[in-house]
């Protein structure tokens, strides 16, 4: 099973299906966000197809699916986040996918088969085939997700903006120790008093800003005492006669440097 995680596949462009990624056969996908790409065909930001005739499975757990593009070209093509193919399903787990586009209209987010657990957000299920718990499904809302950024750690990822339904609404007993970043999980990112993760793989902290440590007064230290040198006189060395040879003529010792 191929597994991704910690990562961001942006701006990317196929003249086929699936311009973020093009996938055959079981997959794992986490904490990863996925924004910006153009398929001609199916599968703006993921194409999902069967292996031969063996149904498989895509696997996403807190990813970020937002601002893909399918059916960009006059062939027809569906699923501008994602597109699940006969035979295949995708299965979504803290995951938003939300803001994607066809250039039909239809199947906007997601087209195929989507299996559900914990709290998923998907702003527009036209063109889904859902299963699963939908229960708890976050569906019709404005997502509220920042445009994609530096907002630390290695990659570009979309931040969740203040009142967003996606802060603190996962599910904290299925979520990563981290954020694609990095940051910890679960925080508090709404201010209730209770930490939750958030859906997606960007993890908003708490809002408070740390309160400021009062500053710790330094005692002083008073002048420590001028220490004065003893005064040294020196004593002339008187300068050795040079030594003589047998003869009583000076001898000269050089130096020589071979090269």
């Amino acid at each position: 099973v191929m597994t991704i995680t910690n990562s961001t596949i942006s701006n990317n462009d196929s003249g086929n299906n699936g311009g973020g990624v093009f996938n055959q056969g079981d997959f794992t996908i986490i904490n990863a966000t996925l924004s910006g790409n153009a398929a001609s065909r199916s599968g703006g930001g993921i194409a999902h197809f069967a292996s031969n005739i063996f149904e498989n499975t895509l696997t996403l757990t807190n990813t970020t699916i937002v601002s893909n593009t399918a059916n960009v070209s006059t062939f027809g093509g569906d699923g501008g986040g994602v597109f699940a193919g006969p035979n295949t399903s995708i299965a979504a787990n803290n995951t938003l996918m939300a803001n994607n586009s066809n250039a039909d209209g239809q199947s906007s987010d997601c087209s195929g088969e989507l299996v559900f657990s914990g709290v998923n957000l998907l702003e527009t299920q036209t063109g889904c085939t859902l299963s699963g718990d939908t229960s708890t499904l976050i569906s019709n809302q404005d997502p509220r997700v920042a445009p994609l950024d530096d907002n630390g750690g290695p990659t570009l990822t979309h931040l969740l903006i203040d009142g967003s339904p996606a802060i603190d609404a996962g599910d904290s007993t299925n979520c990563p120790a981290t954020d694609q970043r990095g940051v910890e999980r679960p925080q508090d990112g709404d201010d209730d008093g209770t930490a939750g993760c958030d859906i997606g793989a960007v993890e908003i902290g708490d809002p408070t800003p740390p309160q400021t440590p009062t500053p710790t007064s330094t005692p002083s230290v008073g002048p420590l005492p001028t220490m004065t040198p003893p005064t040294v006189t020196p004593t002339p060395t008187p300068n050795p006669e040079p030594p003589s040879g047998p003869d009583g003529a000076q001898r000269v010792y050089l130096s020589l440097l071979v090269r």
